[in-house]
């Protein structure tokens, strides 16, 4: 980061496009859920699923690649930006365009081993989404790399709030899966053809792309094998049990397991944020000596105070309200995923404090540990999925994920903080303890006057009066136990309005 106008300024946008994918998102299996029962929904959500790990592949770490180097660049301007951006490009179609076709061909494969009707319709469609989406994915990463975040948050907000309005139609006229899908393909498509031509115009970005620049080559790929290896590893830990346990469930009960992954990642947007928004500066800061490297032990603190105080009040209301929220939010067919998520909630914590673990061991130079850890990780994420899923189903995925994960992200925090040489806050034990006891407290107090006075918490009135005295009371306790004082909170404020006024 340049300075920390930029800093907040990503920071700003970041969370801007961040909160609108999670409330497009929401609205999007919110419309879905109720016109589809869940053995259709779980086909669209399954096709998910390999758009990811299909996009992993196809991209091989170069978006991120891209924005490391054309960050480096201090002239923004100059023909090495088009050079860059250019070879980036070629390898980015050729390896999408390869992925696209293997998809589009073994999607009938894919419905014929999990016995998924309509799978390998929805697969095909996908194929021409993940050409599209891989392409404007890079393009987004250009536009980050040279600091222009309003063109990033147009084009990234845009493809978000598009599937939005056309999953409305369903309200206005009848939709098949296929054709909304068909829909999203064709959107993409659109998006892709008006970034293309607003680059060549204001840009000249592809000049140069039917050229061969062999060492330029060299540079990127070597390090995109880095970047593509960590995100391979990060969701071979989190989403390839989906696979095994698509093989031994019934559509519906994938269904209510990937929405329950949806939530936890959705309500994770705190850890991203912090992420994007922190390892930044620590990546700037592990450069320097004495007093100025010692701000990364603040960064690393902070997520601890702060990440935990959003994260653990979260756990817990949703350990008591999960079954409510889930009846007025979904259609009966899918209350079972109450039942998962109040097992799964309480893994936010551990990807808030992820941040401080692998994220911060990566952003302080230690890869090579990031990918031995994460390839252990995922070894017994896998192993464990094998084992557990015939005999459990969605419980053993859940459990699958938590255990190798949870282990990880304790062994990787405490690594980072003895490499760097980190101390926590003398007071930040018991800080931590007075946030638990605060949600704890407040959730024992609803549940007593629940109990003594049987509230419909159905009704969505109650419900809302219950979660704001929740929520209110957790804060009065934080502040009366002084686990967050007025000083932080004036502090926070002001650098809220210098960093706005700034920008």
């Amino acid at each position: 980061m340049r300075n920390k106008e930029e800093a907040f300024k990503s920071f700003f946008i970041i969370s801007i496009s961040l909160i609108v994918a999670f409330i497009s998102n929401f609205l999007i299996v919110l419309i879905l859920t109720h016109n589809f029962p869940p053995g259709e929904y779980a086909v669209y959500q399954f096709s998910l699923t390999f758009l990811t790990f299909f996009t992993i592949f196809s991209n091989v770490g170069l978006s991120t690649t891209i924005i490391q180097q054309l960050s480096a660049e201090k002239d923004k301007g100059s023909n090495k930006i088009v050079k860059l951006f250019s070879e980036g490009l070629k390898w980015i179609i050729l390896f999408t365009l390869l992925f696209s076709l293997i998809l589009f061909f073994l999607s009938d494969l894919f419905e014929i081993f999990y016995e998924m009707p309509g799978l390998g319709l929805v697969l095909k469609f996908t194929s021409l989404i993940l050409f599209t989406n891989n392409i404007v994915n890079y393009f987004e990463s250009v536009f980050q790399g040279l600091w222009n975040f309003k063109l990033f948050a147009i084009s990234f907000i845009f493809s978000k709030v598009i599937k939005v309005v056309i999953v409305c139609f369903i309200l206005i006229i009848d939709m098949s899966l296929f054709q909304i899908i068909a829909l999203f393909s064709i959107a993409s498509l659109i998006q892709l053809t008006v970034i293309l031509v607003f680059s060549q115009i204001k840009y000249k970005y592809l000049s140069s792309i039917f050229t061969f620049k062999r060492e330029l080559t060299r540079t990127l790929l070597k390090f995109s094998v880095f970047i593509f290896l960590y995100v391979f590893l990060q969701n071979l830990i989190t989403n390839s049990n989906q696979f095994i346990l698509a093989a031994f469930v019934i559509p519906a009960e994938l269904a209510h397991y990937t929405i329950v992954l949806w939530m936890i990642v959705s309500f994770s947007i705190p850890a991203i944020i912090f992420s994007r928004f922190i390892l930044p500066y620590v990546s700037h800061y592990i450069q320097k000596k004495g007093e100025e490297r010692g701000k990364i032990q603040t960064m690393y603190n902070l997520i601890f105070r702060y990440g935990l105080l959003l994260t653990i009040p979260i756990s817990f209301y949703f350990l008591f309200f999960s079954d409510p929220l889930i009846a007025l939010i979904f259609d009966p067919s899918y209350y079972p995923v109450s039942n998962y998520l109040k097992l799964y909630i309480f893994f936010l914590n551990i990807n808030i404090i992820d941040v401080a673990g692998g994220h911060f061991l990566w952003a302080s130079n230690e890869p090579k540990l990031v990918y031995k850890l994460y390839a252990v990780t995922s070894f017994f994420t896998i192993t464990l999925s094998l084992i557990l899923i015939p005999l459990f189903y969605t419980f053993g995925a859940i459990i699958s994920i938590m255990i190798p994960h949870s282990i990880y992200t304790i062994y990787s925090t405490m690594l980072a903080k003895k490499k760097n040489k980190i101390e926590f806050d003398s007071n930040m034990f018991s800080t931590i303890f007075k946030y638990i006891i605060s949600a704890f407290s407040v959730i024992l107090f609803l549940y007593l006057i629940n109990l003594v006075f049987q509230f419909n918490l159905n009704n969505i009135i109650i419900l809302i009066s219950f979660s704001g005295i929740y929520f209110g009371m957790f804060c009065i306790i934080i502040l009366l136990l002084r686990a967050v004082t007025f000083t932080e909170i004036k502090d926070f404020i002001n650098v809220l309005k210098n960093s706005i006024s700034k920008n």
